[in-house]
């Protein structure tokens, strides 16, 4: 199991906890129907670097294509994904090569997105 480290200055408990949900832990409400909402009203759908084996990130996908049947979902993930057999595009890479290529392609000023 992840032990979160006590403070290395005053000893405080949990202080050093990123602002993260470890599996097995619940989502915040608010933020899950922050996420819900978002989902049912998105363009597109990025998952990068997720099994998504949580049912509170699978549904998600389920949301999204319920409320748009054509919601395109991309999957950044190496290896096999809950949500695989709803996406559009799967690239089976490292996260943050593909991130910078697509730094790189949205800063390049000779890039025509239209």
């Amino acid at each position: 199991s992840f032990v979160i480290p006590n403070c290395r200055h005053c000893s405080a408990e949990h202080s050093t906890r990123p602002n993260v949900v470890f599996f097995g832990e619940n989502v915040d409400p608010l933020i899950a129907n922050a996420s819900i909402a978002w989902s049912k009203q998105t363009d597109c759908i990025v998952v990068c670097g997720s099994t998504l084996q949580t049912q509170s990130s699978h549904r998600l996908l389920r949301y999204a294509r319920e409320n748009n049947p054509t919601v395109p979902i991309i999957i950044v993930n190496i290896g096999e994904c809950r949500g695989d057999d709803m996406a559009d595009v799967k690239i089976e890479y490292y996260v943050s090569e593909v991130l910078r290529s697509v730094d790189r392609l949205l800063a390049d000023d000779s890039c025509d997105m239209e």
